[in-house]
């Protein structure tokens, strides 16, 4: 994430970029081959962006709203530096949609738990946790890119 946050040339360095990405992606799968565990940290983003994906109806590539959906699983100081990062790369970071239209299709994704969600969450970059979310707290992480119309 520094190397990319701190590059001047985004789109120059997007190769080395992509394939450290890759690497670091080979060894989540190589080492939980069944997404039983560890594997399922390369989920940031998803729970919220594939309801935004859903609900945005083809406006925004699977890409663009996976970042969007991680801006809300990280603590307010990687969000500050996230979010940078994201505007330079022309991605969206934040969104005039509904929470519950957003929720509607949320309620279907496949990391839904009885009653809540497993999400992943970043405290600093470079590592993670895995949290149970409910309904309640996806929507107060959502407020974090809602934008109003």
């Amino acid at each position: 994430f520094e190397m990319i946050e701190r590059s001047e040339d985004l789109t120059g360095d997007l190769p080395v970029f992509i394939e450290r990405s890759l690497r670091v992606k080979q060894r989540f799968i190589e080492a939980d081959p069944f997404d039983r565990g560890l594997r399922k940290a390369l989920n940031l983003g998803h729970t919220l962006g594939h309801g935004i994906e859903s609900a945005e109806k083809g406006r925004l590539l699977h890409g663009e709203a996976v970042a969007l959906g991680m801006i809300p699983m990280c603590d307010s100081e990687v969000r500050e530096r996230l979010i940078p990062v994201l505007r330079r790369l022309g991605l969206p970071t934040e969104t005039s949609l509904a929470p519950e239209t957003v929720m509607r299709y949320v309620r279907h994704d496949k990391k839904k738990l009885a009653s809540s969600y497993e999400t992943i969450h970043i405290e600093e970059p470079g590592s993670f946790v895995f949290r149970k979310t409910g309904e309640k707290g996806l929507l107060r992480a959502f407020d974090t890119i809602r934008r109003e119309s």
